[in-house]
Formats: structure tokens, C-alpha cells, sequence
């Protein structure tokens, strides 16, 4: 977690915001909060009507995703099924082949996204450097977007992804040997990055130099998912917290789900003073742990310090601070998720045996 603390606190209004495209404004909360676990970001829309969700399927990295409507009216568009998703809606998309797009159908539409490889440990993407470099790159502010992605490389130094984008950085901001070594580099690790090449217009000042890639003489070939089975159903599935068991104020909604990446559960606290979080620690499990007032408003304990958590407030809190959490106004909801940085999510003991 950021700065070795212990636990950090913010709003989803205080989040950075970055226009991407089509009205999608992205809210980064893993890149805020440096979480190791698991991969979390929230994203709006500049009018109603934009997109919330942008339009694209999960075949090339075969993430599952879980999407939350925290707040607002989203509509989901699934392999062109439109499903109505009003807060709090949770859209689990099993499987990567779904086409998926989502667009606000109100003003203050939030929508909190989830993913990775079920059975992997979570690896930060590159798509994540490149989004946050969009407004230096916007500005031609050259030498920040570079250094975003320089930072990204120590992490992730052989990330094929990451090395073809800072090249066309350096293309672009005239650092034109760095920008023809790095995209060797790219092409020798991803061969695929070749053909991206020869179209892209940020390679216009060194196309021409000796060394820079040719074009590929075969398309390369990704390992296609297989086709859908008659009986697999559509791959996807909708439902609202109140649809989902509860049990005790708790909605276990990965399991009910069957989410795999990340740890995902409801906590509910009806009336005031009704405990939300038990104390407790994840010193054992390594967990780290992010937590989102959904309605109402709660008040955290968190190594004996209080927090107030009206609804829209995020609280990442590290394995070894104690925390609990009790509802202030009826009718408090808190999503609470968690994983183990540099290990694969497993369902714990006590889950499944609920």
C-alpha cells in the first residue's frame, strides 16, 4: 500500500479523473491506494449517455470481470442483450468472448470494475500506465508520459505492451534511438507489436531509419478461445445485492457469483450501531483489503482511529491494522474485497464451508 501505511482513505468524488473516449472518464483506485492484490478502478461518464463501461471483449487476456454499479443507472449492452443495472447491480461476465459496453443513463452513474485470470496471481496491466499517461500525452508533455512508463518498466521490464508505448512516446517527444531500441525490444518479445508498427503514425520521424521492424511476413496467430457449446448459457449473468443470499448481515457475492480473481463480499448493518466489519486482522491471510460504503454511512475503527464513511467512501486498509466497521444510518451497505499480493485468490475455509 502506498507508503507503507497502514490504512488510506478517500472519496470516489476525490478520485483522479481521465477522459478516455466516448464520454468514459476513468477514476483510478488500485494506482490511488498502490494496491498489490488485486486489480479495482471505478469509471463515470461526462454526460449522460457516454460510455461507463467501454466496448471490448476479454479474449486476448482471458480476465473474468465483475462490474458494480456503485451509484446511478448504468445499461449494460452483453453480446447485444441490454440489461438494466441500477445501483447496486453486479454484472459478472464469466467469460472473456462476451462483447461488453455499458452507458450512464444518469448523471452521477459510477461504475466500480473488477478482474483478472482466475487461478493467477494479479499482475498490474499496462492498459493502466497507458490511461494515466493520456494527459501528459494529450499535452505533448513528452517527458512525463515517458517517465510514466519508464516507472512501469522497472516493475514489468518485460512487458511488450509497455516497452511499444514508451517508444512512441520517445517518437514522438524526438528521443528517436531510445524509441527504435525499446521497440526492437518489443517486437523481440511480442511479435505481434510489428504489425502494430507499420499503421502507427507515432512512428512517422523514425520509419525509415535502418532497424525499424519490417512487417511481419505472416500475421501472427493468438490461440483462439473455443467456440461456445450448445448448453453453456450466455456467459454472463446480472443480479442486485437483495437477489443475492444473505446470511447474518453478509452477502458472500463472489461465491454466489462464482467469481474467481478476487475476494468479493456484501456487509450489511440495517440499523444503527448494528455491527458492518467484525474486528479483526488479516495477518494470517496476507490480505489486503479495499472496502466501499455502498449506501448509508459507517464508522471504521482502524488501529483505534475513527473514520466516517459516508456512502461513496473508500477504505483500503493493510493485512496488519486491526479494523471493524458499524453502521451510523440504517440501511448501510459495505462491499468489502480482498486478496493476497504475489498469490492466486483461493476461497477461504471458512467460505466455503458457508
Amino acid at each position: 500500500m502506498k507508503g507503507g501505511a497502514r490504512f488510506l482513505v478517500a472519496t470516489l468524488d476525490e478520485l483522479d479523473t481521465i477522459p478516455i473516449a466516448h464520454g468514459l472518464v476513468w477514476r483510478p483506485i488500485r494506482r490511488r491506494f498502490d494496491l498489490r492484490g488485486f486489480g479495482v478502478n471505478a469509471y463515470t461518464s461526462e454526460e449522460v449517455g457516454g460510455q461507463v463501461v467501454e466496448e471490448h471483449t476479454e479474449e486476448r487476456y482471458r480476465h473474468e470481470e465483475l462490474y458494480v454499479v456503485v451509484r446511478g443507472r448504468a445499461t449494460f449492452t452483453l453480446d447485444g442483450e441490454e440489461v438494466d443495472a441500477p445501483a447496486v447491480t453486479f454484472v459478472h461476465l464469466a467469460d472473456p468472448r462476451v462483447r461488453r459496453v455499458a452507458t450512464a443513463q444518469t448523471p452521477d452513474a459510477t461504475v466500480l470494475a473488477l478482474g483478472g485470470r482466475p487461478g493467477e496471481a494479479f499482475r498490474v496491466s499496462a492498459w493502466e500506465t497507458i490511461f494515466a499517461a493520456i494527459p501528459a500525452t494529450r499535452a505533448e508533455r513528452w517527458d512525463e508520459a515517458i517517465r510514466l512508463h519508464e516507472e512501469a518498466l522497472r516493475e514489468d521490464p518485460g512487458n511488450a505492451t509497455l516497452l511499444y508505448n514508451l517508444a512512441c512516446m520517445e517518437a514522438r517527444g524526438g528521443r528517436h534511438l531510445d524509441a527504435l531500441l525499446h521497440l526492437q525490444r518489443a517486437v523481440e518479445l511480442d511479435p505481434q507489436t510489428a504489425a502494430w508498427a507499420q499503421r502507427d503514425s507515432d512512428f512517422a520521424a523514425i520509419a525509415r531509419e535502418q532497424g525499424f521492424p519490417p512487417a511481419p511476413s505472416s500475421p501472427p496467430r493468438e490461440e483462439p478461445l473455443p467456440p461456445r457449446e450448445p448448453g453453456d448459457g450466455p456467459g454472463w449473468r446480472a443480479a442486485r445485492l437483495e437477489e443475492l443470499p444473505e446470511r447474518d448481515g453478509r452477502v458472500q457475492v463472489r461465491a454466489a457469483l462464482g467469481f474467481g480473481p478476487v475476494g468479493v463480499d456484501a456487509w450489511l448493518a440495517r440499523a444503527p450501531g448494528d455491527e458492518a466489519i467484525e474486528e479483526h486482522d488479516e495477518r494470517d491471510s496476507g490480505h489486503e483489503e479495499l472496502y466501499l460504503v455502498l449506501s448509508g454511512r459507517a464508522r471504521f475503527a482502524i488501529d483505534g482511529r475513527e473514520v466516517d464513511a459516508p456512502a461513496g467512501t473508500l477504505v483500503a486498509v493493510a493485512p496488519a491494522a486491526t479494523r471493524s466497521a458499524v453502521g451510523v444510518d440504517p440501511g448501510t451497505a459495505i462491499l468489502a474485497l480482498g486478496a493476497t499480493p504475489g498469490e492466486a485468490f483461493a476461497p477461504r475455509e471458512r467460505e466455503r464451508e458457508a
